[in-house]
């Protein structure tokens, strides 16, 4: 506030004064006569101004209303002296003491009345009229400034925060300029002839207005804490925590007369507290003067008050903040800030945190806001002030921090578990002593130190407490993914788990299970086994569940069912139950993972808890199916299998034991498998995705969470009744398996009892018994599936994995039969709903999903003898046999060299199903959408000799639960040899008409599927007219389009016996057979591959100046290497082999190859060009493969091993010499694709639709890999697998 200073010009001072000296004296007199007081009153405030040393007595004010003293009259006073008079008292009420003419307001009290309202003053009624006006103007300056001292002499104490104190600071500091102003008032009423009542005023005009608004504010603070309500402390609400008050009782620190004590002893402080039990202080303080800004910001002088107010009183308020938020201290002695810390928690309650209290509850918000929710937590929150509804004190966040007060507690929170970590904290520079929370760049602040403090904690976490290898070792323990270690544990404490849980040695199993994680654990595993440990849960799972659910309605604090009073009945009939049975070790076993702070944060106790749940519903899953199969191996003892065609009673009982056991078994495989692939590997995959872009520690801990409560809703584990009927489910199922060897006992007693004259007669009671268990088991699935339609109404979000869930629940209540026919003639009948031509890779898998559905007839034709029994394709690597034998088509080219082939599992690359989107049209088939039939389709298997495979494969990237096997990318594998025997494949050879009401799919393969259409009239129509077929579908481009890799394999002699070369010795050949129908390991469980290349031409080859690159992106290879342990040629001796192959051909460019009819006899073969080497590129990379090889092998790692090339290979010098080379010894890898190619609806080109229809037909599908447009660069079988599962769908949701 600018100082109004009058001027004194004591050199130019008029000499003309209305009265004399003489006569001011006489005048004065005349206006005191009988009046024995002074002229000046003492001050009673705690200022000391100027005026008050002229003070000769004290006076005092009046304590009760309408006793101050009365005006004294200026009747007889001339104006002039009037004047004077009203100016010499004016000084004095401008200071806030009473005059002689301006006395108190007679209603005013000193006792009674607030002095934060300040002290009004009146004019004696005589003054004149003229001078009155002015006067009054005047007056209220005084008011102002006694109640502005007032609230300083108040407010300055320390106990109203700092905020406050600050505040009062800078009121003080603007009331500086006011004193000064007076004495320069002082000085001119004193020495200035010319000075006027209307200079008084012109001087404090502005400071009236100045003063009114500091008068203004602090009315509002003295009034804002609801002091006038005068609430007792009994009616005041209660603000404390109801936690802390809990804990506080526990220590002796609450009750009443603990209580009476404290107010004893607080008595004669200072009340603070006003009505509402919390003063206005801290946030609530700064909300006020920025409020009272926003509202008065039409009027420059009110802006700039508060603005400078707003600054200064703020500044404690961001110092606090600068140090919570660059150290993670919160230093907040008075409660003002927006936060609050609760000291009972600290770091040592980790260890047996249930509730995550020590980052959820130790920092929060002082308003119960929380980030992700809109909802205010209640506990702790004052209630808000009746007059404003404002939250009070530190609980009031400053509108200026509001959109800021997530971050600001996050920031802090970070820093402070870093803290505790020990690492330390250097970041303070970054926060200027200046800034305030009208500046922009504290907010930049803000932003730069929670970004610090987010990115620190997050690193420290992810990097280096190395976050996610830890959940990815939970996901192993706990889910069973790729646990082979729980069956090695499982074989090893058999015994053990037999046993009562309370008398089971948890020492012992540690041990076992420390002995099977150290044999089987691999990769990141081996970091963390020593972080699991066995533990024995006190009650069974369903039980613990259902006590849950039914008293909080769901785990995890989601909303859900609530049973009434019913809810609390339950778990004490339960305890009852418990008490009466003993709960088995097999049932109570459960893994713990035990975390060091700051991962305890993230892996809490409370997370923990749900990996438990779900382990145990996993495991127990696994224990009941491996009962039920151990059931089903003694069930094909000769007392189940003996032929009793005499005894139908005995037989159909039998039957129906085994169609019981057949269908828990069902049951529990479907529940095992919609767990594991339908929800734990789909939501794993999301937390990835969401971890790979994680921003905020809290949101890392809010997605972990999330995960694993929609793993146990979608386990349908969070519903009372689901629970209560699948309980029941599983324990009849348990049961019936324990029954096991009563069944066998009971059936050879009746074999025994049938030789006797007397024959059996027990079959009654068994029946009855057997009975009991279809009654128990029928009743409670149909109960479980009634409840699946509440549960789509009680899971409206969660609607397809409902449907999901009981769609494969329901094929569990099904009888279904299938069979394998060597001759048509046996068939039941030729209607069928889809008909699968080829028996193949995709024919199986598409055939395999249409059987989920019961009400479907699926029947897959597939030509040539049966497999089953036949050596070669039974032991891996003598399937090199079988191309050329009966089990092969056979098929020959047009002057083409056919090679022999091995499979080996390789997608491609993700560019090249990116291509078959682009060309359809369809994102379906881009690489990203294909992720779930890939990991859908494949089941991992450990290698033959159970080797440590880490750093082998990702197992990110592969599937764990499907139907193949994914690991003959691996040097030691098991191939996976596809069932023929499933009920599905069926030979025929006579020709039957056959129909289908839905659909005849096609998978006979690249040569099969053009061979069929073009002979069924699906073709090109001049082409296959002239062989004298009739056109039914004109389309061209069946049968072209064909792509195939050209491949040519080269040896080397190397300096050493242990090749597969020495197979070629019989002596050798026997002893590796009879250890691998042994012991199923050795030699001939490998194809004889032991390791893949893929591999691009370099960026600047000569070959691109004249083509272009045929591949489907810049990841997608050009060549591949083969290597090989063995030549696999005649020639004598020990080699390695490298079999180079083009993986991205071009001839695709040149049309292709193509499948043409020979005749129009079915039966003859068709004519197949597979195009290989036609373009000048193919010819390129393949020769650049070959020197590729060779330059691999002159690597230091090879030398005296490698000996020098074999064959002729050895005389190919030049790129000429192995041009001719490539020529004469190339053949093809058995990769065609194409002759059936899908393409856009809308395309002329292609054969099938993105859905894998034929055009122009109904009914017709192709799925195979005939539909590829491109061959992928990679090998041919995994991409075909993964057709035929996303194929299957598109079938399904056709007709569903």
């Amino acid at each position: 506030m600018d100082p109004y200073t009058p001027r004194a010009r004591p050199s130019t001072r008029k000499k003309k004064l209305t009265l004399s000296a003489k006569e001011y004296t006489k005048g004065l007199e005349s206006a005191k006569a009988g009046l024995n007081e002074p002229s000046f009153i003492a001050e009673t405030s705690f200022v000391r101004a100027p005026l008050n040393s002229r003070v000769s007595s004290v006076g005092v004010a009046p304590k009760s209303k309408g006793k101050s003293k009365q005006h004294n009259s200026l009747d007889r006073v001339p104006l002039e002296i009037q004047e004077a008079l009203i100016l010499e008292d004016l000084l004095y009420v401008l200071m806030g003491i009473e005059g002689t003419y301006v006395n108190f307001h007679p209603d005013y009290s000193l006792e009674d009345d607030d002095p934060l309202q300040g002290i009004r003053f009146t004019v004696a009624p005589s003054l004149d009229t003229s001078l009155r006006d002015l006067v009054e103007r005047i007056l209220p300056l005084g008011m102002y400034y006694t109640a502005i001292s007032s609230f300083i002499e108040l407010r300055s104490h320390l106990d109203f925060g700092l905020v406050n104190h600050a505040l009062c600071a800078a009121i003080r500091e603007m009331l500086k300029d006011y004193q000064t102003l007076l004495s320069q008032l002082e000085h001119a009423f004193n020495t200035s002839p010319d000075f006027s009542l209307q200079k008084l005023w012109f001087y404090v005009h502005p400071t009236v207005h100045t003063l009114s608004l500091i008068y203004q504010l602090v009315l509002e603070l003295g009034t804002a804490d609801d002091s006038s309500n005068d609430l007792s402390s009994d009616e005041s609400p209660s603000t404390s925590d109801a936690e802390e008050e809990a804990r506080n009782e526990a220590l002796g620190l609450g009750g009443a007369k603990l209580k009476a004590v404290l107010s004893e002893i607080n008595k004669g402080d200072v009340d603070v507290t006003g009505g509402s039990g919390i003063a206005v202080k801290g946030g609530e303080v700064i909300t006020i003067i920025y409020e009272r800004m926003q509202n008065m910001s039409g009027d420059p002088t009110a802006n700039a008050l508060y603005g400078t107010l707003l600054k200064l009183a703020g500044k404690p308020y961001v110092s606090m903040l600068r140090v919570w938020i660059t150290t993670g201290r919160l230093d907040d002695p008075y409660e003002e800030l927006l936060l609050k810390e609760s000291k009972f928690i600290d770091r040592g309650i980790l260890a047996v945190d249930y509730t995550d209290d020590y980052w959820e509850k130790r920092y929060t918000l002082r308003d119960g806001s929380s980030l992700g929710t809109s909802k205010r937590q209640q506990t702790g929150v004052p209630p808000p002030r009746t007059v404003n509804g404002r939250l009070p004190g530190g609980a009031c966040v400053p509108p200026l921090l509001e959109g800021w007060k997530h971050k600001i507690l996050l920031a802090g929170k970070y820093l402070n578990v870093i803290r505790e970590c020990g690492i330390e904290i250097t970041q303070d520079r970054i926060f200027g002593d200046d800034l305030s929370m009208d500046d922009e760049k504290f907010y930049k602040v803000l932003e730069d130190a929670y970004s610090y403090a987010n990115r620190t904690l997050l690193q420290l976490l992810l990097r280096d407490q190395q976050l996610i290898p830890r959940l990815r070792s939970l996901k192993r323990y706990f889910f069973l993914s790729q646990s082979s270690f729980l069956t090695h544990f499982l074989d090893l404490s058999t015994n053990e788990l037999r046993k009562p849980s309370k008398s089971v040695s948890i020492v012992k199993l540690q041990s076992l299970l420390d002995l099977a994680l150290n044999t089987d654990a691999s990769g990141e595993d081996i970091l963390f086994r020593e972080d699991v440990k066995v533990t024995m849960s006190d009650s069974g799972l369903y039980d613990f569940l259902l006590k849950i659910v039914s008293v909080n309605g769901v785990i995890g604090g989601e909303d859900g069912e609530h049973e009434g009073g019913h809810g609390h009945e339950e778990p004490k009939k339960e305890k009852e139950r418990d008490d009466k049975k003993s709960l088995t070790a097999n049932d109570a076993l459960a893994l713990d993972y035990s975390v060091k702070f700051p991962l305890s944060l993230v892996i809490s106790r409370k997370t923990i808890l749900r990996y438990q749940l779900l382990f145990r519903f996993l495991l127990h899953l696994k224990y009941v199916e491996q009962s039920l199969s151990s059931m089903w191996i003694e069930q094909k003892t000769t007392p189940w299998r003996r032929s009793l065609p005499e005894h139908q009673d005995f037989n159909k009982w039998r039957l129906r034991v085994c169609l019981l056991r057949a269908r828990m078994l069902s049951f529990v495989q479907q529940i095992l498998a919609f767990t594991t692939f339908e929800v734990l590997e789909p939501n794993w995959r999301a937390l990835e995705l969401k971890l790979d872009k994680v921003t905020t520690v809290d949101q890392l801990l809010r997605d972990h969470v999330d995960f694993l409560d929609t793993c146990l809703k979608e386990s349908m584990l969070t519903s009372s009744k689901l629970l209560r009927a699948y309980s029941r489910l599983i324990v009849t199922c348990s049961t019936f398996a324990l029954y096991a060897g009563s069944f066998s006992k009971s059936a050879n007693s009746a074999i025994a009892a049938m030789e006797t004259s007397e024959g059996d007669l027990g079959m009654t009671k068994r029946w009855d018994i057997l009975g009991k268990f279809e009654t128990n088991f029928n009743h409670w699935f149909q109960v479980h599936l009634d409840c699946g339609q509440w549960s789509l109404r009680s899971f409206p979000a969660q609607m397809i994995v409902v449907i999901r869930f009981f769609a494969l629940i329901a094929l569990s209540s099904a009888r279904c039969f299938a069979a394998l026919y060597n001759d048509i003639d046996h068939l039941p009948g030729t209607h069928y709903d889809f008909i699968i031509v080829g028996g193949g890779t995709a024919g199986n898998v598409v055939a395999n999903r249409l059987t989920e559905n019961l009400e479907w007839k699926v029947l897959v034709v597939e030509a040539g003898p049966s497999n089953e029994g036949v050596f070669n394709s039974i032991v891996p690597f003598f399937s090199i046999a079988l191309p050329g034998s009966p089990y092969d088509w056979s098929f020959t080219t047009t002057p083409q060299v056919a090679l022999k082939d091995s499979m080996f599992y390789t997608r491609g690359s993700a560019s090249d199903f990116d291509r078959f989107a682009d060309i359809t049209g369809d994102p379906g088939w881009s690489w990203n959408n294909l992720q779930r039939y890939i990991h859908k389709n494949e089941r991992w298997t450990p290698p033959a000799d159970n080797h440590d495979t880490s750093g082998q494969y990702e197992p990110s990237v592969h599937g764990f639960n499907g139907t193949n096997s994914a690991t003959k990318e691996l040097g030691k594998e098991f191939p996976f040899n596809q069932d023929m025997n499933s009920g599905r494949p069926i030979g025929f050879a006579a020709r039957r008409i056959l129909s289908a009401s839905k659909e005849i799919i096609l998978s006979a393969g690249t040569i099969g599927t053009p061979h069929i259409l073009l002979n069924s009239g699906v073709g090109d129509a001049s082409s296959l007219g002239k062989l004298g077929i009739k056109p039914v579908l004109n389309i061209h481009d069946v049968g072209r389009n064909l792509q195939e890799q050209p491949v040519i394999t080269n040896s080397w002699f190397v300096n050493s016996n242990d090749t597969l070369d020495s197979l070629l010795d019989p002596a050798v050949a026997a002893t590796y057979l009879d250890q691998w129908e042994m012991e199923q390991t050795g030699p001939l469980v490998d194809s004889g591959c032991s390791h893949l290349g893929f591999l691009r031409l370099p960026g600047d080859s000569p070959i691109f100046n004249e083509w272009p690159d045929p591949s489907s992106g810049k990841d997608s290879p050009h060549y591949e290497l083969i290597i090989t342990n063995g030549g696999r040629g005649n020639l004598p001796g020990h080699f390695i082999g490298i079999t180079n192959a083009v993986v991205s051909p071009s001839s695709h460019y040149n049309e292709g190859g193509s499948v043409n009819l020979k005749t129009s006899d079915p039966f003859d073969d068709p004519l197949i060009d597979l195009g290989l080497l036609t373009t000048q590129f193919d010819r390129w990379t393949l020769r650049e493969a070959v020197k590729s090889s060779r330059k691999f092998l002159t690597a230091p790692v090879w030398n005296n091993y490698v000996i020098g090339p074999a064959g002729a290979i050895q005389n190919a010098t030049t790129d000429a010499e192995l041009d001719e080379y490539i020529l004469q010894a190339a053949g093809h890898a058995s990769h065609s694709v194409g002759t059936a190619a899908m393409s856009a609806p809308a395309a002329a080109h292609g054969v099938v639709d993105p859905h894998l229809c034929v055009k122009g037909a109904e009914g017709l599908r192709i799925v195979d890999a005939s539909v590829m447009p491109f061959v992928p660069a990679g090998h041919t079988q995994a991409p075909t697998y993964i057709i035929a599962e996303r194929a299957a769908d598109l079938i399904k949701s056709a007709w569903l």
